[in-house]
């Protein structure tokens, strides 16, 4: 899809859009499209360091219980 919208390499590659984009129908539906897949690929992101703080933080109250118990 990059090859065929060169819009996306800019939003891809760089800081952001700088300029007006001028894009068709289909152009608008493949960049909706495409900002939903990088918005599902954050939500992961954030479930995946979200799961692994609390795996972190149970391996602390296990130590924390050990330590205690002893």
């Amino acid at each position: 899809m990059r090859e065929e919208h060169p819009f996306l390499n800019m939003i891809i590659d760089s800081n952001g859009v700088t300029k007006a984009l001028d894009l068709n129908y289909v152009e608008t539906e493949d960049l909706a499209g495409f900002c939903l897949v990088e918005e599902d690929i954050n939500c992961w992101k954030q479930l995946q360091m979200y799961l692994l703080g609390i795996a972190h933080v149970m391996e602390i109250i296990e130590l924390l219980k050990n330590d205690c118990l002893t």
